[in-house]
């Protein structure tokens, strides 16, 4: 996982090394996994991060709110 995000995070063209990080994951996984349980870790890797990235932005929102609130007083 780490050299996955390290190289995804290298390449400058694609937002946070967007698909870098699942295909150098599907390769270093299929090297000891079969193709269906790599493909499935590598998924399910992506949905556990996107829903991580959505957890974290609305809780950036929630705090922020507060501040502006607490600011305004």
């Amino acid at each position: 996982m780490a050299l996955a995000v390290s190289l995804g995070v290298l390449f400058i063209p694609a937002p946070a090394g967007a698909g870098v990080r699942d295909v150098v994951l599907k390769l270093v996984l299929g090297a000891i996994l079969l193709p269906g349980p790599a493909l499935a870790v590598v998924l399910t890797s992506r949905v556990i991060l996107i829903a991580c990235d959505i957890v974290l932005a609305g809780s950036a929102t929630l705090v922020g709110v507060v501040v502006r609130r607490h600011d305004s007083r």
